[in-house]
């Protein structure tokens, strides 16, 4: 009774996301053409570093979490990625002082390194790096918010990957949350039993960091093992043909919004291979290179992409 009563807790706790997705338009639409739509968003940020292809990359991350209601919750990877980003501008400055336009030069010698030069060249390269790495990581987060683990399941079987590798990465995602929840659970009932874990005193902390860890590994080692009997009572993986309880349903608009993202991937690579979204900004800067033809071909990108958008949406709002 105790294992079956903690498996329907943890069942429960691992199904909210569900509940939060089902309350978004986009999240009630067909997980695999949503998958797809992300996954180009992800291939426009690694692909391209002009700076209007950077532009349409927000426009459409803040569409999306606009329209669904969950800006706020984007702050977070927002944050990690301006952490991240202090981080390339320091590197960037560091290891690559190149450019003609000096904007500051030491005219002291720093040890093992000489003379600290910043140019204007690294500064915008650095500023370009940063708004896309924060743009990749704020795709994961859209990923994140609208994809549940049960949709990725859906995603990797009918990609005809191995059902046992996607069960685990699943398993993996799925107890990543509940292993924060235990921490935060674990760090109150330490601090209500007065162990001192965020006080100024160093070592100290440290040491009482044990106290943490220890029940934190003892409750993931349970868990696993309930996971296991469960699988190992139910006969898992017993049967080779595998079937879907709510499987992945293709409309007229799914069928749409897939032919809308090859056309959108096949018009990404063309404009890559012809150089058209490249910047670099070495050995002098001079301007953006914003012509008629970019500003014409941005136009067409960012229509292809709201329209694939906006049938996604549409498919959320008629189911």
């Amino acid at each position: 009774m105790d294992l079956e009563l903690n498996l329907r807790i943890e069942v429960k706790r691992m199904y909210k996301l569900n509940e939060l997705t089902k309350n978004q338009s986009i999240g009630r639409s067909n997980v695999f053409i949503i998958f797809l739509f992300l996954l180009q968003l992800f291939i426009n940020c690694m692909l391209f570093n002009h700076i209007l292809f950077i532009v349409l990359d927000y426009v459409i991350i803040l569409t999306i979490a606009g329209s669904n209601k969950f800006l706020r919750d984007l702050s977070i990877y927002l944050k990690m990625g301006i952490f991240f980003g202090i981080f390339v501008l320091i590197f960037n400055i560091i290891l690559n002082p190149n450019g003609e336009t000096k904007l500051v030069e030491t005219t002291f010698q720093l040890p093992l390194y000489g003379n600290l030069t910043i140019t204007l060249e690294t500064v915008i390269n650095s500023a370009i790096s940063i708004l896309s790495l924060i743009s990749l990581i704020m795709v994961f987060g859209l990923m994140n918010k609208l994809i549940n683990p049960d949709g990725l399941t859906k995603i990797f079987a009918k990609m005809r990957l191995p059902y046992s590798i996607t069960f685990m990465i699943i398993t993996s995602i799925r107890f990543f949350p509940l292993l924060i929840q235990d921490l935060k659970s674990i760090t109150e009932v330490q601090k209500s039993r007065g162990f001192e874990l965020e006080g100024r005193n160093f070592l100290v902390k440290i040491k009482n960091q044990i106290v943490i860890i220890l029940p934190l590994l003892t409750n993931s080692l349970d868990r696993s093992i309930q996971m296991a009997e469960a699988l190992e009572a139910r006969g898992f993986g017993m049967n080779k043909k595998r079937t879907m309880h709510n499987p992945i349903k293709f409309r007229k608009t799914s069928y749409l919004s897939i032919i809308i993202t090859i056309i959108s991937v096949g018009f990404s690579i063309a404009i890559f291979v012809l150089g058209i979204a490249t910047f670099d900004p070495y050995p002098k800067f001079n301007g953006f290179g914003l012509h008629l033809n970019s500003l014409i071909i941005f136009i067409i990108h960012l229509t292809l992409h709201l329209l694939n958008y906006y049938v996604i949406y549409m498919e959320g709002k008629l189911k």
